[in-house]
């Protein structure tokens, strides 16, 4: 659910409750869709000799499309759709 639809119904806005995790620099990200539509995602950090999982989170699918929207928007960044490769034909042998 959207943040704003949250905000919507309730009288106020709930408070933010910082975890313990502190932050860290992530150098790439593993994704990986389940079958029930949800999105796994794994933010890594690379340090000598070693890969850290810092966070795994599940994501809906219509979370991931805002947060998207939102990362190009922050970002300034609107990546095209890839052009399909068209297939290659194949001849008698």
């Amino acid at each position: 659910m959207p943040k704003s639809d949250i905000k919507s119904e309730l009288e106020e806005e709930p408070k933010t409750i910082l975890s313990n995790s502190p932050t860290s620099l992530t150098d790439f990200i593993n994704i990986a869709p389940a079958d029930n539509g949800t999105i796994l995602m794994q933010l890594i950090s690379i340090i000598p000799g070693n890969f850290v999982e810092n966070h795994r989170t599940v994501l809906s699918a219509e979370f991931v499309k805002d947060f998207i929207d939102l990362l190009c928007d922050v970002s300034d960044y609107y990546p095209k759709r890839p052009r399909k490769k068209p297939a290659k034909k194949r001849g008698k042998p």
